[in-house]
């Protein structure tokens, strides 16, 4: 909530309180650089937020991939990038062991980020973003630590879950089945808080989608949304293609997700295995869509197979 602060200025000797409205500095912390849903929901909301009472400064790894960055600078968004790693679950001995020693350099660099940023906030996404939300009850500021999936296993969960119950933190889960599903539900601070999209875009109908991929007035769209990864399910969408297009010529399908850099074998293997797909030339690949409302429309059905969502 936007709030004023109260500041002491010495005027002749004496002393006043003059009520200032200064702006609330939130240290958004991502753990990962590539592109997904995190990443575009924090320009999202620091765009909705009134520029007079909030500033967000964005922090991600130090890292090959510049997309993000490039997109930040467009968006005209503070940010710095920081060498760090995140936990990988308990079976990555080696990173996690990197993870631990790396920790007080990582922790300690926060720390110089929010002091030479005058940060007041910071918001952690991901269960295992540690090292910001060590740093910031180090230094005694308050956390909103954001859990939006479910792929962390339980044990480090357990492990970290004192934590969670310190006064100046608050968890916040995009839906109420990531408390039960980690076993949290003794938390008393945390509160739900859906997904956020982005703002509804004026997109083609889809009649225009259709003419714009040539296909017939009977086609039957199954469509897909979502970055090409693994945890998607790209892969049993295309099996679910096979099958149902062998039996009815009329269908058609459209996938609509952006490929990701750090998962670029991934993504050229689902691409060798759509070119040996019967299905290859009635499968639209038509990568990232800001109007994803009006690719929906477009479809007969969405096929939604993700492995893992936290929704």
């Amino acid at each position: 909530c936007p709030r004023r602060i109260g500041v002491s200025v010495a005027t002749n000797g004496t002393s006043k309180a003059s009520a200032e409205r200064v702006p609330i500095k939130i240290l958004n912390c991502l753990h990962r650089s590539h592109i997904g849903g995190a990443q575009r929901r924090i320009i999202w909301v620091a765009r909705e937020l009134p520029a007079d009472e909030f500033v967000t400064v964005v922090c991600f790894p130090q890292d090959t991939e510049t997309e993000y960055e490039a997109m930040l600078r467009a968006a005209q968004m503070p940010f710095v990038r920081l060498p760090f790693r995140y936990l990988r679950g308990l079976s990555k001995i080696g990173n996690n062991l990197l993870f631990l020693l790396g920790l007080p350099l990582a922790i300690r660099a926060f720390q110089r980020v929010m002091k030479h940023e005058g940060i007041a906030v910071v918001h952690a996404n991901g269960v295992t973003n540690l090292q910001p939300v060590l740093a910031a009850l180090l230094a005694g500021r308050p956390v909103v630590w954001h859990f939006n999936d479910m792929l962390t296993p339980r044990p480090l969960v357990r492990l970290l879950s004192p934590l969670m119950r310190l006064a100046r933190v608050r968890v916040v889960v995009a839906t109420s089945a990531i408390i039960e599903h980690y076993h949290l539900t003794g938390l008393s601070h945390w509160q739900q808080f859906p997904a956020t999209y982005a703002p509804r875009l004026p997109g083609r109908s889809s009649r225009d989608i259709r003419a714009s991929l040539g296909l017939p007035d009977d086609a039957r769209i199954l469509g897909f949304v979502g970055n090409l990864l693994h945890l998607k399910g790209p892969q049993d969408y295309l099996r679910v293609l096979e099958t149902l297009g062998a039996e009815d010529p009329r269908i058609h399908g459209i996938l609509v997700g952006a490929e990701i850099e750090s998962q670029r074998s991934f993504v050229e293997s689902f691409r060798a295995s759509v070119a040996r797909s019967p299905m290859r030339d009635r499968l639209h690949l038509v990568g990232f869509q800001a109007d994803v409302p009006a690719w929906l429309a477009s479809f007969e059905v969405l096929i939604f197979p993700s492995h893992s969502e936290a929704c």
